[in-house]
């Protein structure tokens, strides 16, 4: 009987852990506004980029766009770009003149955490009544980064991501 009750009780126990949240992709059309912040070394000189970045993401139509207003150690850097995945294109508007170039890939990618992402912790920006969100860690971003990203974890809204990468033994 005392063999009984543990069972019944594990059983009851594990029904109350909930899952684990796994990586998710975003919702297929977004928009919001990046705050860019970047500290990087060029000739052994420490250097800045801060500024906004407007963000439209619309995977149905499959396009994008960006309205960038950074500072880079100093040098304003404004400019739009705009990508057409439909028609293969990417258009880059500055200082009043628009390039016309190919698409940076054929498709357009869609915005995931990628599955082999380490969910870190869920937790709430802002206090008790804050934004909840899930954090997960980054390992071998495009080859050369690692770091964090944080997701709403009601939809899967991008809310933070810090990466840092070595590139040319300069951190």
């Amino acid at each position: 009987m005392y063999a009984v009750v543990l069972a019944v009780t594990a059983v009851v126990a594990s029904a109350h852990v909930s899952a684990q949240p796994q990586p998710c992709c975003t919702p297929n059309q977004w928009e919001a506004t990046m705050v860019e912040a970047q500290g990087y070394v060029q000739n052994v000189e420490p250097k800045t980029l801060i500024g906004t970045i407007e963000v439209s993401y619309d995977f149905d139509n499959k396009k994008m766009a960006f309205n960038q207003m950074l500072n880079n150690s100093g040098t304003p850097v404004l400019g739009k770009v705009i990508i057409n995945y439909k028609e293969g294109k990417m258009y880059i508007i500055s200082d009043g003149v628009c390039t016309e170039l190919d698409a940076p890939t054929v498709d357009m990618p869609q915005q995931c955490i990628k599955a082999d992402a380490v969910f870190e912790r869920t937790m709430r920006l802002g206090g008790t009544d804050g934004l909840e969100v899930n954090s997960f860690g980054l390992w071998n971003v495009q080859g050369v980064a690692y770091g964090t990203a944080q997701m709403t974890s009601s939809d899967c809204l991008p809310v933070t991501e810090v990466l840092i990468a070595e590139q040319t033994g300069q951190v």
